[in-house]
């Protein structure tokens, strides 16, 4: 039964980009086999070893204990009517089982590449649609399109996010696929062994892709994401303690933009909005005013968010905000923020500590990297979509799988140890025997 649920798993990741397609009713595939997974995995959960079981229950503790102080950080919105109540259960419980299912499936190495090659397969479907759609080759029923940043005469070319509804999934989505295309090395991508072509073209559809969706937050997060690594790697071939490094690295980064921002606010979105033309300056002077208006919406409310009358009046402008951080700032104040940086901050300080621990691991490194993707692409990202959540369950099941390797090596080496001892105290025994006395 085990390995039936592993496969149904792998098809649920697969079916991630087709959310918007109704398969009964109103639910998707990846919708009514959620809860399938999470109910299979509680009747029919094989036997783990004991490092990996207390890491996985772990994980799944926290991210339950985290996102019911998110959701509870919204108790404005949720006292105003029954049915934003069920509304938020709902998403609550959506949102654990998302970030739940890649923790409960990803239990060996081969699982866990399985699984990223899933991901890497939905981030080229996205891209691929996305650029066929723009191209006026694809219809596709849920589509979003808009007016094109691209000004080539002759060149009839649309904006389209292709399957996906969100283009900050395809910019996770992208980021996750090139790091672990260019810079992460391993003999099989995509269930193949690597290759020339695969090396060459998974990048190519990526870059179809931003054609397709000319997207900024894309764009950004990418290189942020590679220029990212590639420093870490630099600092790693040096024989450099590279972890003080990049929490100091990652702090000074993040003050220096809150104070960039909070004094050459204007002239900054002048310089981002001319990247693209007349289309793009508009969308952008649209965010600058989402977020100003978002922030006068709080009304000194920090802690608990805008009040509820605020919420109610405009809480279909507070949900099209197109920054997850203001948005929730303005739904449930600090302790939703709280809540959202504790995800991230504690998948940060579990990587380091095995990197602590193994110094040599790239994939530690590439889901650190991952993480800052997470940060940056919901800077300009309405919501945490399921691409954010199971991107996210699959870090923290990765750290699991990270866990139960470390344990592993440690009670390999301890009988070595114990071994080499006894072999040292035998040779004393014999130097110290009367019969070996060099003197007779």
């Amino acid at each position: 039964m085990s390995k039936i649920s592993e496969y149904i798993f792998y098809v649920w990741l697969l079916s991630l980009p087709f959310y918007r397609f109704d398969l009964v009713g109103t639910l998707s595939f990846d919708q009514i086999f959620g809860p399938v997974l999470v109910v299979t995995w509680l009747l029919f959960r094989p036997r783990l070893d004991a490092d990996f079981a207390k890491s996985q229950a772990g994980n799944i503790v926290v991210g339950i204990i985290l996102l019911l102080v998110f959701y509870l950080s919204h108790a404005a919105t949720l006292i105003s009517t029954q049915e934003a109540i069920w509304k938020y259960t709902y998403r609550f419980l959506t949102d654990v089982a998302y970030f739940m299912i890649p923790i409960m499936y990803v239990r060996s190495r081969l699982i866990q590449r399985r699984a990223e090659d899933c991901i890497v397969a939905i981030a080229l479907a996205g891209a691929a649609t996305s650029f066929l759609a723009a191209m006026d080759l694809l219809h596709l029923a849920t589509e979003r399109e808009s007016t094109s940043r691209i000004a080539i005469e002759g060149l009839n070319i649309t904006r389209s996010t292709g399957l996906f509804g969100a283009f900050g999934d395809m910019a996770i989505l992208s980021a996750f696929t090139l790091m672990l295309v260019i810079t992460f090395s391993r003999e099989t991508l995509l269930f193949f062994r690597r290759n020339l072509l695969i090396t060459i073209g998974v990048p190519l559809v990526i870059l179809l892709g931003f054609i397709g969706s000319q997207s900024r937050n894309m764009a950004l997060t990418v290189i942020v994401s590679l220029a990212l690594y590639s420093l870490i790697g630099l600092w790693s071939r040096r024989g450099i303690n590279w972890i003080p490094k990049f929490y100091v690295f990652l702090i000074s980064s993040i003050v220096a933009l809150a104070f960039t921002l909070y004094f050459f606010i204007d002239p900054l979105f002048e310089q981002v909005a001319s990247l693209g033309g007349k289309s793009a300056m508009g969308t952008a002077h649209g965010r600058l005013e989402q977020y100003q208006k978002g922030m006068e919406l709080l009304d000194g409310h920090y802690i608990i968010g805008a009040p509820a009358a605020t919420q109610e009046e405009w809480g279909w402008f507070i949900h099209a905000i197109h920054n997850m951080w203001i948005k929730e700032f303005v739904l449930g104040g600090m302790l939703a923020i709280f809540a959202m940086l504790t995800f991230l901050v504690v998948g940060m300080v579990k990587t380091t500590a095995y990197l602590r621990a193994d110094a040599g691991d790239q994939a530690a490194r590439f889901r650190l990297v991952l993480i800052i993707s997470l940060l940056v692409s919901t800077q300009f990202n309405a919501s945490g979509t399921s691409v954010f959540w199971v991107v996210l369950g699959m870090i923290f099941a990765n750290s699991s799988n990270q866990s139960r390797t470390i344990g592993q090596s440690v009670q390999a080496v301890r009988p070595q140890a114990r071994l080499s001892l006894s072999r040292q105290a035998g040779l004393h025994r014999v130097q110290k025997s009367p019969g070996n006395n060099s003197g007779d």
